[in-house]
């Protein structure tokens, strides 16, 4: 090796690696660092927004699920018992558990662990409800999920936070039986000509709204995705929720409730 080349390679050993090792923990500091902040200015408001966001919406989601009681599953190992298998994207909490029908298989995935310890103390109210797997990961890439394998897809207030909402659908399309549905509840961008249009647009591009509310983006357009996505039927509805006493809410009032069908 030419004298030259050992002077390179021993700078790079002794200088650069570590100073990559630095900056890298450096860097995974300040990210939990920032979350510690957040956690310790937002956290008990976001804790009471969150009860009262989904206070609001409470009709909304009893109607959107009430049809899965009648269901019947077109699953090949579910078929004709009676039975449906419900996944759930970012279950979160479970704050959805009591509107599934008694004896549904439920299978989760949710990126988030922070989530998992309120999810189980809340499954124990619903003990009839089957837990078959429970996936930590992101859903652009459920590869633990097999294809056609289940009848019913659910996502509530969740495709904002995703990193690529169309790769998330052309996955529910994956997993979803045919005639199987998926069931949606999210917030969406307001038209382009009003003030709340401008709002979710800079909030979210000055990264505001994502740090504060965990990675949530005000500027996503959830309902058009839908409709392009390959369902062979989609039908939904925009509405505004009841933002009465909530400034927060006001940003987010347009929202999107739907079932799509494979």
């Amino acid at each position: 090796m030419a004298e030259i080349d050992v002077i390179v390679r021993d700078t790079i050993f002794k200088y650069l690696v570590p100073i990559c090792i630095l900056v890298s923990l450096c860097v995974v500091y300040i990210g939990e660092l920032s979350k510690a902040i957040r956690d310790r200015l937002f956290g008990k408001r976001l804790k009471k927004f969150t009860e009262l966001y989904y206070k609001r919406l409470e009709d909304v989601r009893k109607a959107l699920f009430d049809d899965l009681n009648v269901l019947e599953s077109k699953v090949v190992d579910l078929k004709n018992r009676g039975l449906i298998r419900i996944l759930e994207i970012g279950v979160g909490e479970g704050t959805n558990l009591s509107y599934y029908p008694q004896q549904s298989r439920l299978v989760v995935v949710d990126p988030r662990p922070h989530f998992v310890q309120y999810f189980f103390e809340n499954k124990e109210k619903f003990r009839d409800i089957v837990l078959e797997k429970f996936v930590h990961s992101g859903a652009e890439h459920m590869r633990k999920i097999q294809s056609d394998s289940v009848d019913v897809v659910v996502t509530t207030l969740v495709q904002c936070c995703v990193e690529d909402a169309d790769a998330v659908l052309q996955e529910i399309l994956r997993v979803l039986v045919k005639g199987g549905r998926y069931y949606y509840l999210e917030h969406v961008m307001d038209h382009p000509d009003t003030k709340r249009y401008r709002q979710q647009k800079w909030l979210t591009k000055l990264g505001i709204w994502p740090w504060i509310f965990d990675g949530c983006h005000l500027d996503r357009e959830f309902d058009v995705q839908v409709a392009k996505a390959g369902f062979s039927e989609v039908d939904q509805k925009r509405f505004f929720i009841n933002t009465a006493g909530s400034r927060i809410l006001d940003i987010i009032q347009p929202h999107i409730v739907g079932v799509a069908v494979k």
